[in-house]
């Protein structure tokens, strides 16, 4: 057996639980030191969020595919394949779960893969919607 460090999942929801507290956090405060610090926490926070996640889904996903791909020595053509194997396996958790033909693993990747992706989009969305707002606010303003 061997001796794996797992993912608790109090660090999951506390990693989870920053990123969500500096969004709230960016607008509040004028000084420059503070938008400096919740920055460098949202990028840090949701960057942990991200990995530990990625730790949790990998040995679920390299255990759900055939073919064990080692993911950190792919190639490029490799990785593309490997993404649609794990879109592929992704709707297919999905329709088994519609189904009713899933079991309890299957269930608990699909809700793994969903939760990623949705902090994922999160995690993206915020920075684009920051940018957005510094474009906006700087072409808005009078000259």
């Amino acid at each position: 057996m061997k001796n794996q460090p797992k993912t608790e999942p109090a660090t999951l929801i506390v990693s989870m639980g920053l990123t969500a507290l500096t969004v709230g956090l960016m607008e509040e405060y004028d000084q420059t030191w503070a938008k400096i610090l919740i920055t460098l926490l949202f990028i840090f926070s949701g960057e942990a969020t991200i990995m530990l996640y990625w730790s949790i889904i990998l040995p679920l996903i390299k255990a759900e595919l055939e073919n064990s791909i080692t993911i950190t020595s792919i190639k490029v053509k490799k990785k593309f394949r490997v993404v649609l194997a794990i879109i592929r396996l992704y709707c297919e958790l999905q329709l088994k779960i519609l189904l009713f033909r899933s079991n309890i693993r299957e269930i608990r990747l699909f809700g793994y893969i969903s939760a990623f992706i949705a902090f994922l989009i999160f995690y993206i969305g915020i920075p684009i919607k920051i940018v957005s707002s510094l474009i906006d606010s700087y072409f808005s303003s009078p000259n």
